[in-house]
């Protein structure tokens, strides 16, 4: 495929209906020329918290196993996530500005009985461990750049400051809409995995550039308890190099009986990992 420019991409994004996630890839890896995109530094020390849901008695047996709270594997990865492709896998968490918002968002995230109330029946555990940051990150930041970022933490980024486009366009509304619509792909809902495929190709194109993850805001924002928390998808080489260390965990757990029916976690269990566990 022949180089492209932003501006192409961005009209092949917008008109994708036939397009597979193969070909998706092949468009941002035709990129010509060089995007300076936003960072953030998250800095050494930093609290991440990250949710397992537990859906078997089996895995609850392994509640305290380091690598069940941690990333999927790899290899058991078959689907597309926000900022992951198939056959690959991030580590994916929230920072935010206190606890109690932290682990609100952890659970919206990671189980749809909070957002979507159409669901099944049953008793529900999710898993939050706590990770602290050992070495700083710099993290490709997604970034609304109409100025409607609810996190404090991203709306100090000023558009006509961060985005420029070096050896390609002069034209500064090409980068401006290209990074709206990249900001809607990592907000919006899906129904399948591969309505994630735009996000995730793009987010591998920015890691294949040094970047430790990708920063953003969750389309749960939009709730004042969320609103100052930020989803990361953190390289799982972070983990493995010891960058990123788990502290404790919490397990809450709760019942839903349908029709709406609202819904009060619990906190039944409180680990404390040792550091060479």
């Amino acid at each position: 495929m022949m180089d492209m420019t932003i501006s192409e991409i961005t009209n092949l994004i917008r008109n994708r209906e036939e397009a597979s996630p193969d070909e998706i890839k092949k468009w941002f890896d035709s990129i010509y020329g060089l995007i300076v995109v936003p960072s953030l530094t998250i800095e050494a020390g930093t609290t991440l918290y990250r949710a397992t849901v537990i859906t078997s008695e089996e895995e609850m047996s392994c509640i305290t196993c380091i690598s069940r709270l941690s990333y999927k594997p790899a290899y058991l990865n078959s689907t597309y996530g926000r900022a992951s492709t198939p056959h690959n896998t991030m580590f994916y968490g929230i920072v935010s500005s206190n606890i109690q918002n932290a682990h609100y968002s952890c659970l919206v995230e990671t189980c749809p009985i909070f957002r979507e109330k159409k669901q099944e029946q049953g008793h529900y555990r999710v898993a939050i461990g706590k990770w602290i940051l050992k070495k700083e990150l710099r993290m490709a930041a997604i970034v609304d750049v109409d100025g409607n970022n609810k996190s404090g933490a991203l709306r100090n980024f000023d558009p006509k400051d961060f985005i420029r486009i070096i050896d390609q366009l002069n034209n500064y509304q090409e980068v401006i809409d290209f990074w709206r619509l990249i900001n809607q792909e990592f907000r919006k809902n899906v129904a399948k995995d591969r309505e994630y495929a735009v996000s995730a190709h793009f987010a591998e194109k920015l890691l294949s550039k040094g970047f430790d993850g990708i920063i953003y805001e969750s389309i749960q924002s939009i709730d004042e308890k969320a609103k100052e928390s930020l989803c990361v998808a953190v390289r799982p080489e972070i983990v493995d190099n010891h960058f990123l260390d788990i502290e404790s965990m919490v397990l809450y757990e709760f019942d839903y009986k349908g029709n709406n029916t609202p819904v009060t976690p619990q906190k039944t269990m409180h680990h404390i990992f040792n550091p060479t566990e």
